[in-house]
Protein backbone atom coordinates (compact mmCIF):
# COMPACT_ATOMS: atom_id res chain seq x y z
CA UNK A 1 0.00 0.00 0.00
CA UNK A 2 2.80 2.11 1.10
CA UNK A 3 4.80 1.93 -2.60
CA UNK A 4 1.33 2.80 -4.18
CA UNK A 5 0.82 6.13 -2.17
CA UNK A 6 4.83 7.21 -3.49
CA UNK A 7 3.77 7.01 -7.21
CA UNK A 8 0.29 8.90 -7.02
CA UNK A 9 2.19 11.60 -4.84
CA UNK A 10 4.83 12.22 -7.67
CA UNK A 11 1.78 12.66 -10.06
CA UNK A 12 0.12 15.65 -7.90
CA UNK A 13 3.53 17.42 -7.56
CA UNK A 14 3.40 17.09 -11.51
CA UNK A 15 -0.10 18.79 -11.70
CA UNK A 16 0.74 21.23 -9.60
CA UNK A 17 3.74 21.96 -11.34
CA UNK A 18 1.81 22.29 -14.79
CA UNK A 19 -1.03 24.30 -13.74
CA UNK A 20 1.42 26.70 -11.97
CA UNK A 21 3.13 27.35 -15.29
CA UNK A 22 -0.27 27.33 -16.98
CA UNK A 23 -1.70 30.05 -14.19
CA UNK A 24 1.75 32.04 -14.64
CA UNK A 25 1.26 32.22 -18.48
CA UNK A 26 -2.57 33.62 -17.91
CA UNK A 27 -1.54 36.15 -15.83
CA UNK A 28 1.17 37.28 -18.25
CA UNK A 29 -1.15 37.53 -21.38
CA UNK A 30 -3.66 39.32 -19.26
CA UNK A 31 -0.89 41.45 -17.52
CA UNK A 32 1.54 42.72 -20.82
CA UNK A 33 -1.44 42.16 -23.59
CA UNK A 34 -3.51 44.71 -21.17
CA UNK A 35 -0.31 47.25 -21.01
CA UNK A 36 0.34 46.39 -24.43
CA UNK A 37 -3.04 47.48 -25.72
CA UNK A 38 -2.52 50.56 -23.21
CA UNK A 39 0.89 51.75 -25.40
CA UNK A 40 -0.82 51.67 -28.55
CA UNK A 41 -3.69 53.54 -27.73
CA UNK A 42 -1.09 56.07 -26.36
CA UNK A 43 1.27 55.72 -29.21
CA UNK A 44 -2.45 56.72 -31.19
CA UNK A 45 -3.42 59.33 -29.07
CA UNK A 46 0.35 61.08 -29.76
CA UNK A 47 -0.51 60.65 -33.20
CA UNK A 48 -3.60 62.39 -33.36
CA UNK A 49 -2.61 65.15 -31.24
CA UNK A 50 0.86 65.95 -33.64
CA UNK A 51 -1.46 65.81 -36.59
CA UNK A 52 -3.88 67.89 -34.77
CA UNK A 53 -0.75 70.67 -33.93
CA UNK A 54 0.39 70.41 -37.73
CA UNK A 55 -3.29 71.12 -39.49
CA UNK A 56 -3.53 74.49 -37.19
CA UNK A 57 -0.13 76.02 -39.28
CA UNK A 58 -1.94 77.58 -41.80
CA UNK A 59 -0.44 80.44 -44.55
CA UNK A 60 -1.07 83.89 -43.18
CA UNK A 61 -2.62 84.00 -46.46
CA UNK A 62 -5.54 81.11 -45.80
CA UNK A 63 -6.49 83.42 -42.59
CA UNK A 64 -7.70 86.75 -44.98
CA UNK A 65 -9.22 84.47 -48.18
CA UNK A 66 -11.83 81.42 -48.38
CA UNK A 67 -8.86 78.94 -49.30
CA UNK A 68 -7.24 77.12 -46.71
CA UNK A 69 -3.66 75.80 -47.15
CA UNK A 70 -1.50 74.92 -44.84
CA UNK A 71 2.30 75.97 -44.46
CA UNK A 72 3.99 72.25 -44.88
CA UNK A 73 7.51 73.70 -43.24
CA UNK A 74 5.74 74.69 -39.94
CA UNK A 75 3.45 71.81 -39.88
CA UNK A 76 5.88 69.79 -39.86
CA UNK A 77 7.90 71.80 -37.28
CA UNK A 78 4.67 71.42 -34.95
CA UNK A 79 4.02 68.38 -35.02
CA UNK A 80 7.81 67.46 -34.94
CA UNK A 81 7.63 69.78 -31.53
CA UNK A 82 4.59 68.05 -30.30
CA UNK A 83 5.60 64.78 -30.18
CA UNK A 84 9.85 65.81 -28.95
CA UNK A 85 8.40 65.55 -24.97
CA UNK A 86 7.26 62.17 -25.41
CA UNK A 87 10.47 60.50 -26.46
CA UNK A 88 8.84 58.75 -29.43
CA UNK A 89 10.22 58.24 -33.29
CA UNK A 90 7.09 59.84 -35.85
CA UNK A 91 7.33 60.20 -39.08
CA UNK A 92 5.08 63.49 -40.41
CA UNK A 93 3.80 63.62 -43.84
CA UNK A 94 1.84 66.89 -45.29
CA UNK A 95 -0.04 66.57 -48.24
CA UNK A 96 -1.92 69.65 -49.16
CA UNK A 97 -4.30 70.66 -46.35
CA UNK A 98 -3.75 67.02 -45.02
CA UNK A 99 -0.92 65.96 -41.84
CA UNK A 100 -0.55 62.25 -41.19
CA UNK A 101 1.85 61.37 -38.17
CA UNK A 102 2.94 57.95 -37.68
CA UNK A 103 4.57 57.23 -34.36
CA UNK A 104 6.26 54.34 -33.44
CA UNK A 105 7.30 53.45 -29.54
CA UNK A 106 8.91 50.28 -28.13
CA UNK A 107 7.03 48.23 -25.30
CA UNK A 108 9.17 45.60 -23.07
CA UNK A 109 7.10 42.62 -21.87
CA UNK A 110 7.03 42.37 -18.15
CA UNK A 111 6.09 39.08 -17.60
CA UNK A 112 6.12 37.03 -20.60
CA UNK A 113 9.24 36.12 -22.34
CA UNK A 114 10.24 37.73 -25.80
CA UNK A 115 11.56 41.07 -24.80
CA UNK A 116 10.41 44.04 -26.37
CA UNK A 117 7.17 44.71 -28.94
CA UNK A 118 6.68 47.86 -31.00
CA UNK A 119 3.65 49.79 -31.25
CA UNK A 120 2.23 52.05 -33.97
CA UNK A 121 -0.26 54.57 -33.94
CA UNK A 122 -1.14 56.73 -36.88
CA UNK A 123 -3.02 60.24 -36.81
CA UNK A 124 -4.31 62.27 -39.81
CA UNK A 125 -6.06 65.81 -39.53
CA UNK A 126 -6.97 68.54 -41.95
CA UNK A 127 -7.01 72.21 -41.91
CA UNK A 128 -10.60 73.08 -42.93
CA UNK A 129 -12.73 76.30 -42.59
CA UNK A 130 -14.95 77.07 -40.00
CA UNK A 131 -14.39 74.34 -38.16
Amino acid sequence: MRGRRRAEGGNVTLFVAVAAVGLLAAVGLVFDGGYLLAARRQALTEADGAARAGAQQVTSGSLLGSDVALDPAAAEQAARSFLAPTGHQGDVVVDGNRVTVTVRATYRLKILPGGTRRVTGVGTASAERGI
